[in-house]
């Protein structure tokens, strides 16, 4: 079943690189769940790749469903999943924060890699999702893009939503 949402949603750019342009939309769908659209805009080719850090504490990955949950005692979690348009690969990494002077606390971070070797546009679907007893069954995928619009269907368990925007009226 096909869902439009009530849904805030931002759409902004940053010229990252020469020959790189990375924009970012973010939709909070129903005032429930956060779903990122990243695009690598650009003639520039090299790696690509999303990072995410979590609060400390545990979390459980799955670097082949490209997925992170958070596993706190009192079931307040959050699941993150990536969904790559091109081949990409989900790398753990070293972080850090602080929350006093000259203090740090190791946090888990992954980021979400992909080569890039051509003008193409690059595409990320993330779901960030909460999750408090049964992981639900995300799927994600772009269904139409060019340099002003993108639309896609995000469907959690077997609702679907539908999420996009258009830069030109």
């Amino acid at each position: 079943m096909e869902h439009f949402p009530r849904l805030d949603q931002l759409v902004y750019e940053n010229p990252s690189y020469k020959g790189l342009t990375h924009r970012r939309s973010v939709y909070f769908v129903e005032k429930r769940f956060f779903v990122i659209i990243d695009e690598a805009i650009g003639d520039a080719t090299g790696e690509v790749a999303l990072h995410y850090g979590f609060k400390e504490g545990p979390t459980t990955a799955d670097h082949k469903a490209l997925t992170v949950t958070t596993n706190f005692n009192d079931h307040n979690n959050v699941l993150l999943q990536c969904f790559p348009a091109q081949p990409a690969t989900m790398a753990k990494e070293d972080s850090y924060v602080s929350y006093a002077y000259r203090q740090k606390e190791q946090r888990d971070a992954y980021a979400f890699q992909s080569a890039k070797q051509d003008g193409k546009t690059q595409r990320f679907i993330t779901v960030i999702y909460p999750v408090s007893g049964k992981t639900p069954v995300i799927r994600a995928a772009v269904k139409a893009a060019d340099e002003n619009r993108v639309s896609a269907t995000v469907t959690i368990d077997q609702q679907s939503y539908e999420l996009g925007y258009n830069l030109k009226p």
